[in-house]
């Protein structure tokens, strides 16, 4: 799945998580279609292809309805609202789920990170021998 879209400020609350997110407004059509859940994902600013984990879905955590699509981009913390960016879902770490409590949400995200990151390490890997 891909995404194209000009990023716009959230609420913050990723941030306040330690996990800072892109996110993109996008048809509520188009969102109502795709699968909910937690990947990993590539996300290209300008000529940068940056490693990192989206998020398709409603907030369930935080009682909101409405899907949305965000990513946190790994080891990035520039501010890119207003920037055209695309975002691509690789492969699918685990569905959407609702948490007790901010910080068991924030314990999942630090497990999703370390999954994005060993997806990515071994992604690098593969991709550099297909070059060899």
């Amino acid at each position: 799945m891909k995404f194209k879209g000009v990023v716009v400020k959230g609420k913050g609350r990723g941030a306040k998580m330690g996990f800072p997110t892109i996110n993109l407004d996008w048809d509520k059509a188009t969102l109502a279609r795709s699968p909910e859940g937690v990947f990993t994902a590539l996300v290209k600013v300008g000529k940068m292809v940056l490693p990192s984990v989206g998020f398709l879905g409603a907030a369930e955590t935080f009682l909101e309805k409405e899907k949305r699509v965000e990513a946190h981009i790994l080891d990035f913390n520039e501010n890119i609202v207003g920037r055209k960016v695309e975002i691509l879902f690789l492969k699918r770490l685990r569905g959407n789920k609702k948490f007790k409590t901010t910080k068991d949400l924030a314990a999942q995200m630090r497990k999703d990170e370390l999954l994005a990151r060993e997806f990515f390490h071994v992604y690098g890997n593969s991709q550099s021998n297909r070059r060899g």
